[in-house]
């Protein structure tokens, strides 16, 4: 009985100890709920308060012919991280054409923060209109009010010309033409072309005082197209070995191209009554060496028989 008594005991005891919890959880659980509730405000409220930026855009310049640089303000009152964004349409209504990040505000920043910063990658001689945008993480974007700036570019400067593509055709005993390809770089250009003997540039290069200059040829438009220029060398010695070059000029100074060779026929190896052929036109290069007038040889006979 006294077994019993124990365990009955024991029994009540873990039942009244229970009972006890279980009242002091139920008069503590309203004060949690009002801390979680409390948390819950302070993790939101900075978020659902805070107004949009008001953007605005207060010059916008070029600075290159290929850079536009901005400044403003971005009016903020706290909230998320705020990536102020420039950029460059090509008409009001368009879709930007290129853009910059030029500045990061950092969340909870309550000020009127001056923006600055430059858009690269701008075509030459090209009006853009010129925009501020504000994006965060959350994806929240605003504007600047219309209308935007307008920026037109400056026209690329002009540059040194480039010389390409030097080659040599209708040789003869006595003379040859040189070719090239010369791009004015958006200035008025003038080219020549000079040459020696191959023995005089080994000894001197092109300092050495038998260099032959043909004067100018010709003049070239301001603009930045290739165009194909020769010029019809005379008096050449037979048999003999020669360097040549073509080169340009305009206001920003003398470029010249690769020095190329050329060896002119000996009188044995040029066709007599070469004035006599109705197809001289056609016969350039070695085709001038080929008897009878003959522009080209035929190899494989139009008829195989079969």
């Amino acid at each position: 009985m006294s077994s019993l008594r124990r365990c009955t005991g024991h029994r009540v005891h873990r039942g009244t100890s229970s009972s006890g919890s279980s009242r002091v959880i139920h008069r503590r659980a309203p004060f949690l709920l009002v801390a979680a509730l409390m948390l819950l405000v302070a993790f939101t409220a900075p978020i659902a308060h805070a107004a949009e930026p008001v953007l605005h855009l207060d010059t916008a310049e070029a600075v290159s012919f290929s850079e536009i640089e901005v400044s403003g303000t971005a009016e903020v009152q706290g909230g998320e991280a705020i990536f102020i964004v420039a950029q460059a349409l090509a008409d009001e209504e368009g879709e930007p054409v290129e853009f910059e990040v030029i500045q990061e505000i950092p969340e909870g920043t309550t000020a009127t923060v001056p923006v600055n910063g430059i858009i690269h990658r701008l075509h030459p001689d090209t009006t853009y209109f010129i925009r501020l945008k504000s994006e965060t993480v959350t994806e929240k974007q605003t504007l600047s009010a219309k209308p935007y700036l307008s920026v037109t570019t400056p026209p690329e400067p002009p540059a040194l010309p480039q010389i390409t593509d030097e080659e040599v055709t209708s040789v003869g005993a006595n003379s040859a033409t040189l070719n090239a390809r010369i791009t004015p770089e958006r200035a008025e250009a003038t080219y020549q072309f000079e040459w020696l003997t191959t023995q005089a540039f080994a000894a001197e290069g092109w300092s050495s005082p038998t260099v032959e200059r043909s004067g100018v040829v010709g003049t070239l438009p301001a603009d930045s197209e290739q165009h194909a220029v020769s010029f019809q060398l005379q008096g050449l010695v037979p048999g003999v070995q020669y360097v040549w070059r073509a080169s340009a000029e305009n206001v920003v100074g003398t470029a010249v191209g690769a020095t190329a060779s050329v060896g002119t026929y000996r009188p044995s190896e040029v066709t007599p009554f070469i004035a006599a052929c109705p197809n001289q036109s056609f016969r350039v290069g070695l085709a001038g060496r080929l008897p009878d007038c003959r522009a080209y040889e035929q190899v494989t006979p139009s008829n195989k028989g079969g």
